[in-house]
């Protein structure tokens, strides 16, 4: 009969199980911390934001002042930050079109100005 590891899998199993738990538990003190899965939703919703705000600003038309750009991101951005002030089904909506649609070329002027109205629309309430 082949002789038996001294207890190494033994030994990887619960170093493994206590690994585990620890990362479970940091996790969720972590995922409690930014508020629960509406704290999450509105983060996810900043990241898709600011990554939209720096494509917008990249390809940015000549008619479209930064300021403008910088101004309506920072609005949704705000109100964001306050739960139920945006609609972030139909911000999520509106910066997945507008990334599908422009990815690596540049939006007339009347495009852009629809899709910053359309930003400022999803905005509920002021939040404050």
């Amino acid at each position: 009969m082949p002789k038996q590891p001294d207890g190494c899998l033994k030994r990887f199993l619960v170093t493994l199980l206590s690994v585990s738990l620890i990362v479970a538990v940091i996790g969720f003190a972590v995922y409690q911390r930014i508020g629960g899965s509406p704290g999450v939703k509105r983060r996810l919703a900043n990241m898709a934001l600011s990554g939209t705000q720096k494509r917008m600003l990249e390809y940015r038309p000549d008619g479209i002042s930064e300021q403008e750009i910088r101004d309506t991101i920072s609005a949704v951005r705000k109100a964001n930050d306050h739960p139920e002030a945006v609609d972030l089904l139909a911000l999520y909506r509106i910066l997945d079109e507008y990334n599908r649609r422009f990815r690596g070329s540049k939006p007339s002027t009347n495009e852009m100005l629809s899709y910053l109205q359309q930003l400022r629309e999803t905005i509920l309430e002021s939040g404050e």
